[in-house]
């Protein structure tokens, strides 16, 4: 699996877990503990995808040791 298909997916379960935080009312406590534990996982996947989009823009801007 390649940098791009991973950034696909991490941004495929950032959307779904933020839609999941979003939508709904939360009338019981244990409705409440599933939706921050969809909060956490929204977080999760936005860090994990900042650290990919920041690795490969760093890739892209170290200039090649071997061309003169």
């Amino acid at each position: 699996m390649d940098r791009d298909e991973v950034l696909a997916l991490v941004e495929l379960a950032l959307r779904e877990s933020a839609r999941k935080v979003e939508s709904g009312r939360v009338r019981s406590p244990a409705n409440e503990r599933v939706r921050i534990s969809w909060v956490k996982a929204t977080c999760n996947a936005a860090s994990t995808w900042r650290l990919l989009a920041r690795d490969e823009e760093e890739a892209d801007s170290e200039p090649d040791p071997f061309q003169f």
